[in-house]
């Protein structure tokens, strides 16, 4: 099985990152990152480029990203098929 990584944004409590690590979960958030501060966009290409899934409260601005870059993706494949 592969181990979930999370990425925690800065809306997400850091206790919850000393909590889930207590139980071996493998964790990185923003302050940690150094991302504090950043754009919704910036949080969610650091997350996909370190592997990471993110946890956040604000899905209604990351559901509409997400699924900006899925049809960006979907686009690019396309391409190249």
């Amino acid at each position: 099985m592969i181990p979930l990584r999370l990425y925690i944004d800065e809306m997400i409590p850091t206790d919850l990152a000393l909590i889930l690590r207590q139980y071996g979960y493998d964790i990185m958030t923003a302050k940690e990152a150094g991302m504090l501060g950043r754009s919704d966009e910036e949080q969610l290409a650091f997350a996909a480029n370190q592997g990471r899934a993110i946890l956040t409260f604000n899905i209604k601005d990351f559901v509409k990203l997400q699924e900006e870059w899925f049809a960006k993706n979907i686009r690019f494949l396309q391409e190249f098929s």
